[in-house]
C-alpha cells in the first residue's frame, strides 16, 4: 500500500510541475517575440499547438518571393503557399544566430533549404519536430510528396547539425500528377537519374 501511496504521489508531483516548465518555457517564447516577430507574421493562438499555417494570399509580395525561389528550383506546379509560424523553433534559431554571433563576431547568414517530403501522412509530424528527418526518412529516397517545407538554416552550417540551427519557415502544396505518386523508392530515383 505505501509503494501505490508514492507512486500516486510521485505522479502527482509531476503532474503539478510539467505544466509550469511548459508555462514558463511558453513566457520566455513570447517575450522572445515580442522582439523578433517577423514582420509577416500575424498574431494567433498557439494553445495546444506547436504551430499555425497562415495561407498567404496569391499575388502578395510574400507568395512571390517564395514562388520564385521555389520555381528556380523545381518544375512543380504550386496550388498553394502557407506561412509556418512556429514560434518555439523560431526563437530557437535566432537564439542560437546570436549565441554564434557572440562566439565568432559575425552574424551567420542565413538561406532557405528545401524538403519535399517522402509520405505526405509525415508532415504534421515534420513541422511539430522541426523538420527532423527521423520524421520523415522516405525523403531521402522517395520524394513524390505533394508537401515541399521551406525551412530556414545558416548558410554556414549543415542543415542536420543542430536542431537549433533551422525552422520551418513555409509550406508549399504542389499538384502531382497521377504518374508521379505511389512509386516505390527505386522507381523514383531511376526516375529522377532517367534510367
Amino acid at each position: 500500500m505505501a509503494f501505490e501511496l508514492g507512486f500516486t504521489f510521485t505522479t502527482l508531483e509531476h503532474r503539478i510541475l510539467i505544466p509550469q516548465i511548459q508555462l514558463d518555457e511558453m513566457a520566455l517564447v513570447s517575450d522572445l517575440l515580442k522582439e523578433l516577430k517577423p514582420i509577416t507574421w500575424t498574431d494567433e493562438c498557439y494553445t495546444g499547438q506547436s504551430y499555425v499555417k497562415v495561407p498567404l494570399i496569391e499575388g502578395s509580395e510574400e507568395y512571390k518571393e517564395i514562388l520564385v525561389d521555389f520555381k528556380s528550383r523545381y518544375s512543380l506546379q504550386v496550388v498553394s503557399i502557407s506561412r509556418i509560424q512556429h514560434p518555439f523553433a523560431f526563437c530557437r534559431f535566432k537564439l542560437r544566430q546570436w549565441e554564434i554571433f557572440r562566439k565568432k563576431g559575425t552574424l551567420p547568414q542565413e538561406k532557405r533549404h528545401y524538403i519535399r517530403l517522402g509520405d505526405d501522412g509525415n508532415l504534421d509530424k515534420l513541422l511539430r519536430n522541426n523538420c527532423d528527418s527521423r520524421c520523415d526518412a522516405l525523403s531521402y529516397f522517395n520524394n513524390n510528396s505533394k508537401f515541399v517545407i521551406v525551412a530556414k538554416t545558416f548558410m554556414d552550417r549543415r542543415f542536420d547539425e543542430r536542431d537549433s540551427h533551422r525552422f520551418p519557415e513555409y509550406l508549399i502544396e504542389c499538384l502531382i500528377e497521377s504518374g508521379e505518386q505511389n512509386l516505390t523508392p527505386l522507381e523514383n530515383l531511376l526516375s529522377r537519374l532517367n534510367l
